[in-house]
């Protein structure tokens, strides 16, 4: 899967006469409401906020994160989407511009589909701890603001996805 994609990449670098690598793929060019570097810089607020806001969100001992795996399994995979989604944001903010054919492809597709996954993740991580406390009535001021903080942190994912559906590439 990931040999195929990789080889898809090098096929639009050539060498030309002096004997230089090229890129002869297509260019995209940001044609979105905001202006590019602003776009940028507000992704990476959003995204560093949300993934700050599990960080420290996995921090506080709550009851549900004990041992109960409708709480532990959503709260890993908004942990890891949200790497994934830094990844992407990256990729997006070093290729400058205009990007390169298979960057629009990684990083400007993906990216808002990982935002998407992750709002749902900690969804899942906000409804599995109210189970929880539900259940066990075991209702804390440490759980009330686990929960404010995983609602923040789906909030941010769910603010990137809309800043994102902002941002177009027109290819060139």
């Amino acid at each position: 899967m990931f040999g195929n994609k990789r080889r898809s990449e090098l096929e639009h670098i050539q060498r030309n006469a002096q004997g230089e690598y090229i890129y002869t793929g297509d260019l995209y060019t940001y044609r979105g409401i905001y202006p590019r570097g602003r776009a940028i810089a507000l992704l990476w607020l959003v995204h560093v906020c949300g993934f700050a806001a599990l960080v420290v969100a996995g921090t506080i001992s709550v009851p549900g994160m004990n041992g109960h795996w409708y709480v532990i399994l959503p709260y890993t995979a908004a942990i890891i989407l949200t790497m994934s989604a830094l990844w992407s944001l990256g990729q997006l903010t070093a290729a400058g511009e205009p990007i390169r054919e298979y960057v629009a492809d990684t990083a400007c597709k993906r990216l808002p589909q990982r935002d998407t996954l992750t709002v749902i993740a900690a969804a899942l991580t906000f409804i599995g701890e109210g189970v929880y406390l539900i259940l066990h009535g075991e209702n804390t001021l440490q759980s009330v603001i686990y929960l404010i903080l995983i609602l923040l942190a789906g909030g941010m994912f769910f603010l990137g996805r809309r800043v994102m559906s902002r941002m177009s590439w027109e290819k060139q």
